[in-house]
């Protein structure tokens, strides 16, 4: 797997693309603060095991795992999900999605929303972390309406009902 990885940073960079490189692991590591790990609890496992390698590279805050019936639709009623409840994968339990962010303390409420660099940094991160794991998801940055911080397990992901 990782002479396969290396092959395709070598393709991308002669193709002037990303070069995948996961960083070096933070020197001071981040930990999840008590309600995202709460949260994170709430997800299936495999997506537990994403969030926690990713943590080591980069400060991140667990927006949402499980999501019940009034979470659901009043996010949905806000704007914030495109689908009702029970259609959406945090409605799943465990949850078959997780809504990540990168964590800014100096920043109210932690998350600087406009900071799209920061999101993509994170979501190149999350999909490394995940085809390393060979863990199947889908990132909501390749939804026709951007959801940067969603992340779900594919359908055909093992295990995936």
């Amino acid at each position: 797997m990782k002479l396969w990885i290396e092959l395709l940073r070598i393709i991308l960079k002669a193709l002037g693309g990303s070069s995948l490189k996961k960083p070096e692991k933070l020197e001071t590591p981040a930990a999840f603060g008590k309600r995202s790990l709460e949260r994170l609890e709430t997800c299936h496992e495999d997506l537990q095991e994403i969030a926690h390698e990713l943590i080591k590279y980069m400060d991140v805050t667990v927006l949402c795992g499980h999501r019940g019936e009034r979470e659901q639709n009043s996010a949905f009623n806000s704007g914030h999900s495109r689908l009702m409840f029970p259609r959406s994968k945090h409605n799943k339990t465990p949850s078959r999605a997780v809504d990540l962010a990168p964590y800014q303390g100096n920043v109210p409420g932690g998350v600087d929303w406009k900071d799209i660099g920061r999101f993509k940094k994170m979501v190149e991160l999350v999909e490394m972390i995940a085809k390393e794991k060979k863990i199947k998801i889908r990132l909501g940055r390749d939804f026709s309406f951007k959801d940067w911080p969603h992340v779900e397990l594919h359908d055909k992901h093992k295990g995936n009902k």
